[in-house]
């Protein structure tokens, strides 16, 4: 059967690129290899759905054309994603940094887009369908299903990528867009925990968690670390390994509001009897107090400290070095980084440059944007940039 459009996908981006095409008067067939639809947003947020960031800017994201997501940002703005979320009848809340939340499970969300989808005469969703092959054949577009053969005027490859196998998660687009003449950057995990050696002591720490500010090849984040049993995870962490590389020492000022060198001299000058580790207690945890102290020559009173062994401590409170070993493995990220060479495609249209009518949006393009509402947000972006009512 023939299609104008044909859909690989029914995440996020699949569901909002057939919702697009359908008002065109575009006929649609979505094909989705899971038994329902956007598995991986229904989990987001915490089952909440992040759906964007009031700082959405295209510094957010990380991509080897810096300057592609710019085109689709500026036609999707995050009081578009507000009134969208209004529109389907729903609610949010804005959370710290500027992420907004769903007030109501993600679900609702996922059941008010298809409702709208389905909604269409000239939409077909078609699940458990496994992708065999595609090919074009003069203008039309062939894609060999589990489910049968469809043709197609216009091809969308919403798959994703690898990350979060478990939800089904796979390379199919990428495959897909190599067989067309695509370049394919190797996608790596990316909103990811970051792994230490095994003899770091760090490990031995599990379950702390506070607030730091991280700092990787020139980008910072100031958020949450948590130091897990095999290295380091937490808010912070997960946007600074979209940048860490192999070799990368992270850096960490371990109480960023404020100047310990001054705080110490202060309490000294007052009370030179206290202790150190009574000092720092107030700002950071128990447990990491005492592993600090390893790192800082041991527990003294203040009046035994000299200036600049003050000032030696306070360099390494507020310039804290880690050396991760790698990053966590792909089934534990968020997100993968990598994928379909953007400099093939249009940032206008989402149209390969190599393959008239083939179109890539989503994850599945060299797009990884950081923690926080980011990456939904660009699923919708994408979606929305794409140029499909010329036939």
């Amino acid at each position: 059967m023939k299609y104008n459009v044909i859909i690989l996908g029914a995440g996020t981006s699949g569901i909002i690129a057939g919702i697009q095409a359908l008002r065109n008067g575009l006929s649609v067939l979505i094909l989705e290899h899971n038994d329902r639809p956007a598995k991986k947003l229904a989990i987001s947020g915490g089952g909440y759905c992040n759906f964007t960031n009031r700082n959405i800017h295209h510094t957010g994201y990380f991509s080897d054309n810096k300057h592609f997501v710019k085109s689709a940002l500026a036609s999707w703005s995050p009081e578009d994603a507000i009134n969208l979320v209004h529109n389907l009848g729903l609610q949010y809340i804005e959370k710290e940094h500027s992420r907004l939340f769903l007030t109501e499970p993600a679900k609702k969300f996922i059941d008010a887009l298809l409702k709208r989808l389905t909604g269409f005469k000239k939409c077909k969703i078609i699940y458990n369908s496994k992708i065999i092959s595609t090919a074009k054949d003069n203008k039309l577009f062939i894609v060999k299903t589990s489910n049968g053969n469809f043709h197609g005027d216009k091809l969308v490859i919403a798959t994703g990528g690898p990350a979060c196998s478990k939800l089904g998660a796979s390379s199919v687009g990428m495959k897909i867009a190599k067989q067309f003449g695509h370049n394919i950057i190797s996608p790596i995990p990316a909103l990811v925990p970051l792994i230490l050696k095994g003899n770091d002591k760090m490990t031995d720490l599990a379950g702390i968690a506070m607030p730091v500010v991280a700092t990787c090849n020139n980008v910072e984040f100031d958020d949450h670390l948590l130091i897990t049993h095999k290295g380091l995870s937490g808010p912070v962490i997960l946007n600074i390994s979209l940048y860490w590389k192999e070799g990368d020492t992270v850096s960490f000022n371990l109480i960023p509001k404020i100047n310990i060198r001054d705080i110490l001299t202060d309490i000294k000058n007052k009370t030179p009897k206290i202790k150190l580790s009574s000092c720092l207690e107030k700002y950071l945890p128990n447990r990491f107090v005492k592993f600090l102290l390893t790192q800082l020559g041991g527990d003294s009173p203040l009046q035994n400290l000299s200036h600049k062994k003050i000032e030696d401590i306070a360099k390494i409170i507020h310039d804290f070095k880690l050396l991760p070993s790698k990053v966590g493995p792909i089934d534990t990220a968020e997100i993968s980084r990598g994928g379909i060479d953007t400099f093939e495609v249009s940032s206008k249209t989402l149209e390969s440059r190599l393959c008239k009518n083939l179109f890539f949006i989503g994850e599945v393009l060299d797009v990884a944007g950081q923690l926080g509402g980011f990456n939904i947000h660009w699923a919708i972006a994408s979606a929305m940039a794409l140029d499909l009512d010329k036939l």
